[in-house]
């Protein structure tokens, strides 16, 4: 979706849980969140407060951790 990033909640290296908010979208005058799809460690961030993105850009990378 495209917007303008008006939050962002984590960090590289934090771990996250599925369905945890990674960052708050705006869109329309709308704000939506930005989940984790699945649980684990965030490798890379690749967006910042106030940053306009565009349909299907890469905003986050998470590594799958194993127990």
């Amino acid at each position: 979706m495209m917007g303008m990033i008006i939050g962002v909640h984590v960090k590289a290296g934090e771990m996250v849980e599925a369905g945890q908010r990674l960052a708050t979208l705006e869109s329309m005058k709308m704000e939506m969140p930005v989940t984790a799809p699945m649980a684990g460690r965030v490798t890379w961030v690749g967006c910042a407060e106030r940053d306009k993105v565009e349909r299907h850009q890469d905003l986050f990378r998470i590594e799958a951790v194993t127990p």
